[in-house]
């Protein structure tokens, strides 16, 4: 059933009458209130698995709930059940009007596509003084079976940055049941200054294509036990490292990423990082062809993996900082 809102419509009354099927089309022009997705009853999911939302040229403004209370701050804007679709919109977390809020972006469970749709005004804390003594806020975070996925044309801006405390993510393609069935990231745009963590993230299979990003890492991995991404022609202005693999202690994973062209500059190209003295870290990453403005090519400490440098273009000659217990990256010029 398609439910076509006028401008003085509820958003929020409109999404809880919402069913699988339904297509909630919002007005051109028109500026909507949602008090994000704690004031569900349904297990904190304020989209409907299969709802598709059109938004085109619409604004979406967060506002804190009343008489809600959540031990860390965190208010995302939705949380959305699988198969949902999202077209268009301006999806406005408003950080600075919501104060005592760490206000975040859009959480997916299962498969979901969004297009053409832009996300600002996020906010977190490494040091968020709350019961989990940190708030990382993602613009896109998804979780379950996300095998399938599309973003699209999406930008991420006017987020908190003000300083190393702030703690804002871009676009995560987050996979917790594998389906191996790739997900797709094309003509996105992040802006998260220096201080933000990471422009993309991904797990499992994903296709990263014609995607700018600034933040401290353009690509960076972390938890989960298997990502297989591909890199292509995409551009990337990080403060830290373009592309930073990080395993922690006692955790076996295998990461495998290629990247193939792009413009990237940073002060380290690849990251490879395993925090265990085994060889728990294996995989590869190959980057090809790619342009690269920095000090470092490759930064590796691990006793598995391998980094392959092809056909930089480079602006210096990159050295290589490699531990005693590491494999030296193979560099073909």
């Amino acid at each position: 059933m398609q439910m076509q809102l006028d401008k003085n419509d509820s958003f929020d009354r409109t999404l809880a009458l919402s069913t699988d099927g339904d297509t909630i089309i919002l007005a051109p022009g028109g500026s909507y209130d949602t008090y994000g997705a704690w004031v569900s009853e349904s297990g904190n999911i304020n989209v409907p698995s299969g709802v598709s939302i059109v938004a085109t040229d619409a604004t979406i403004e967060l506002k804190a709930p009343t008489g809600i209370s959540r031990v860390d701050h965190d208010l995302p804007i939705l949380r959305c059940g699988s198969e949902v679709k999202i077209q268009g919109g301006t999806w406005r977390c408003n950080y600075n009007k919501n104060p005592g809020w760490y206000c975040q972006g859009i959480r997916f469970h299962g498969r979901y596509e969004i297009r053409d749709a832009t996300i600002v005004g996020m906010s977190g804390s490494r040091a968020s003084k709350t019961a989990s003594g940190a708030v990382e806020s993602f613009a896109i975070s998804s979780e379950g079976a996300t095998g399938g996925s599309v973003v699209s044309g999406v930008t991420v801006d006017q987020c908190k940055m003000d300083g190393p405390d702030d703690y804002v993510s871009g676009i995560y393609i987050g996979c917790t049941v594998p389906n191996l069935v790739e997900s797709c990231v094309t003509d996105c745009t992040v802006n998260l200054g220096q201080w933000g963590q990471f422009a993309y993230a991904s797990s499992e299979s994903t296709r990263f294509v014609n995607c700018a990003g600034t933040a401290a890492r353009f690509f960076y991995v972390d938890t989960g036990p298997s990502v297989n991404t591909k890199i292509i022609n995409c551009r990337g202005a990080a403060s830290y490292a373009a592309i930073s693999l990080v395993n922690v202690p006692n955790v076996v994973v295998r990461r495998e990423v290629v990247i193939n062209g792009g413009t990237f500059t940073a002060p380290r190209f690849v990251e490879w990082w395993d925090q265990t003295p085994l060889p728990n870290m294996i995989g590869a990453v190959i980057a090809a062809r790619a342009a690269f403005a920095g000090e470092w090519g490759a930064t590796v400490d691990a006793v598995g993996g391998l980094v392959v440098l092809v056909e930089l273009q480079l602006t210096q000659k990159v050295k290589v900082l490699v531990s005693a217990r590491s494999q030296h990256p193979v560099i073909i010029e």
